[in-house]
């Protein structure tokens, strides 16, 4: 490690903790939320169940994947390696990798904050610990030296101050806006007037299924005054009761009874297409196709399947694999100092494994046929 490199040593425990006396409020600058909705209320959007989805699909696909951590040298540096390894399998306390990366991807994919981990480093300048921190806490402040503030949400009092290196961000899209520079724009930022097309459709689906009829008028054409009222009268009674036969009768009129809706028909608002529009949207903006969450696949013949999983192996998941690669190699492992980084195993999702299956089945079919 280069002398010149100045790293904060500690033990490995949550370090990275600049906390004012309690006879001080030390707030640098100024403490703001420049994003459209705080961190609560983008997490709540993201309940949205297609949302959801494509957020457990890209854990699911990261979490099966098997990683290692290579260098040039391995018998020079096996010790550090065993040492990063380490680190990882005991990321936040021991829960491990995969738990401490799900957490700080959830924040990626929902939060402007972005993923944040606190790291703690020993006196050589290498991680010794790492631990996912809640990104509804984390505010910038604008102060070069001291980047970052954690607030309790409980006590506005109750904060913990980040030096500049002292924390590592997972960020997928950054923005550019002075005042929100360190923030990002999510995936679900960019897809959150899709999102709310799609509640929409649910809270007009709910109300379809409810017990509550349909808002309207009920046009009995030649009925006389006296004749309707009576009907409706008769009408009123017969859903009175447990009675599982209820057919109302309409006779003794010429033309025919129309019921006319205050609103549009489920048949008008073509809702199932506008659905599905709306959620490859949504998917789009996660870089998966609407394929991959298993929604509309009996619509799909195997080519499109197949092209579609191409695509998402590469722009999707692999998009994200990649992501969490550099975050590793840049923030955790220092590989431009150490030498060592990190790998997922057999590329995106096995794509690598299966290309090589396909390629050995197009040869042993030319073969064949070569033969014959």
């Amino acid at each position: 490690m280069p002398d010149d490199i100045v790293l904060k040593a500690s033990l490995p425990q949550p370090q990275s903790i600049q906390t004012a006396p309690p006879y001080i409020v030390r707030q640098p600058l100024y403490i703001t939320n420049p994003t459209a909705f705080t961190a609560a209320e983008w997490r709540f959007v993201a309940r949205e169940p297609i949302t959801r989805m494509c957020i457990r699909y890209i854990l699911r696909e990261l979490g099966a994947l098997e990683y290692d951590i290579n260098s040039d040298t391995p018998e020079r540096d096996d010790e550090i390696i065993r040492q990063y390894k380490f680190v990882l399998n005991n990321a936040d306390d021991g829960d491990g990798l995969d738990i401490s990366l799900s957490r700080g991807m959830q924040d990626a994919l929902i939060l402007p904050m972005a993923g944040n981990y606190d790291l703690a480093y020993d006196d050589d300048g290498h991680v010794i610990g790492m631990w996912a921190i809640d990104g509804a806490t984390m505010y910038p402040t604008y102060d070069t030296y001291v980047p970052f503030v954690q607030i309790n949400p409980y006590n506005g009092l109750d904060r913990v101050y980040f030096g500049k290196g002292d924390i590592a961000r997972l960020i997928f899209q950054p923005r550019v806006e002075l005042d929100k520079k360190a923030y990002q724009e999510s995936p679900v930022e960019s897809a959150f007037l899709a999102i709310e097309a799609l509640s929409r459709i649910y809270i007009y689906y709910l109300k379809q299924l409810g017990d509550t009829p349909a808002a309207g008028i009920l046009d009995l054409m030649d009925f006389s005054e006296s004749e309707a009222v009576e009907w409706a009268k008769g009408f009123r009674e017969l859903l009175e009761g447990i009675d599982p036969l209820k057919i109302p009768l309409l006779y003794d009129h010429t033309k025919p009874a129309r019921f006319v809706p205050f609103g549009r028909t489920p048949q008008d608002l073509n809702i199932v297409e506008n659905f599905k529009r709306f959620a490859e949207m949504v998917s789009g903006a996660f870089g998966l196709s609407i394929g991959d969450l298993r929604l509309f696949e009996h619509e799909r013949v195997l080519a499109g399947v197949e092209a579609s999983q191409r695509v998402t192996a590469r722009s999707g998941v692999g998009y994200y694999a990649q992501a969490v690669e550099d975050f590793m190699q840049n923030k955790i492992l220092q590989t431009q100092y150490t030498g060592i980084w990190f790998k997922y195993k057999l590329g995106m999702t096995g794509e690598e494994q299966m290309e090589a299956q396909l390629a050995s089945t197009r040869a042993l079919t030319l073969n064949t046929m070569m033969q014959g």
